[in-house]
Formats: structure tokens, C-alpha cells, sequence
């Protein structure tokens, strides 16, 4: 396409605000690893919103989210292929694209993200809270978040 814009952020990029692995999200880590009977899904979509609220272990949702997809649906797939898994330098990737043809019609820029399961109901295991990215039909965005061991 001819003039489209493609904007990738990384939670490195754009994390001058927050960006959290929620109590929830550890709570599927647990689950999944030592529970036998696990119940608790991998993280396999995310959701966009438009709070810039300061984003908390707490939070089980995002502060305000947006519904950017077609129909009434929050949730979109990750990009085929994530999340990705290095087991080398222990970090866990996931990477959310917005086609220039979605999110145009929401009332602000888009300033959260998070990551969910597909349980019922979905957990968020991260909320990122960002510098504002304004979405337009000529812009296509992938956000990529990278969880990694602290140093």
C-alpha cells in the first residue's frame, strides 16, 4: 500500500509510563506449572484501550477498553507465530498487530494494551500502559511485549 504507515513498538519503547505482569498473570504461571489438573490457558490475544490510568499488579482488566475490532469484540489474536518462547535467554514475546483498517473509530489514541487467555473469563496477565499512539487509516501498528527476567 502506498503511503501506509508502520509503527513497531516495543514495551522497551514505550514504557515511560508502566507496564506490569499482573497478580492474575502470575497466577496462570503457577497454575500451569505445577498444577497437574491445570485449568489456565496461554495468553493468545490482546485488547487495546485508551486510559492512561498508571497500571498496577492488581489489575485484572484494562482502565478503559476499546472496542477496536469488527463487530462488539475486544480481543484480537496475537501474530501468528506468537507468543515465542526463549528458553536461552528466558524471555517470553508477544506481538499484536492493528490493520490500517481497525481502531480508527475510537474517541482517543490508543495509550494500553493488554495480554489475555482464552478462558472463561479471559485473565490478563500484562497491562502496558503507553505514550499515546495515534490511530489513523493510514497507520498500521505492531506493539510487541517482551517479558524477561529481571536483571
Amino acid at each position: 500500500m502506498v503511503g501506509l504507515n508502520s509503527i513497531k513498538y516495543t514495551k522497551d519503547d514505550i514504557m515511560a509510563n508502566s507496564a506490569v505482569f499482573t497478580n492474575d498473570g502470575f497466577n496462570v504461571l503457577l497454575d500451569r506449572g505445577f498444577n497437574a489438573s491445570t485449568t489456565s490457558t496461554v495468553p493468545t490475544v490482546f485488547a487495546i484501550g485508551i486510559s492512561n490510568t498508571t497500571a498496577l499488579v492488581t489489575d485484572s482488566d484494562l482502565a478503559q477498553k476499546a472496542y477496536a475490532w469488527s463487530g462488539a469484540n475486544t480481543f484480537k489474536a496475537f501474530v501468528s507465530g506468537y507468543p515465542k518462547f526463549d528458553i536461552s535467554t528466558r524471555k517470553v514475546t508477544t506481538q499484536g498487530f492493528i490493520a490500517s483498517t481497525e481502531a480508527n473509530s475510537l474517541s482517543s489514541t490508543i495509550t494500553e494494551l493488554g495480554d489475555f487467555n482464552e478462558s472463561t473469563p479471559k485473565t490478563m496477565s500484562s497491562r502496558v500502559v503507553f505514550t499515546p499512539i495515534s490511530k489513523t487509516s493510514t497507520v498500521q501498528v505492531y506493539i510487541t511485549t517482551i517479558f524477561k527476567r529481571a536483571s
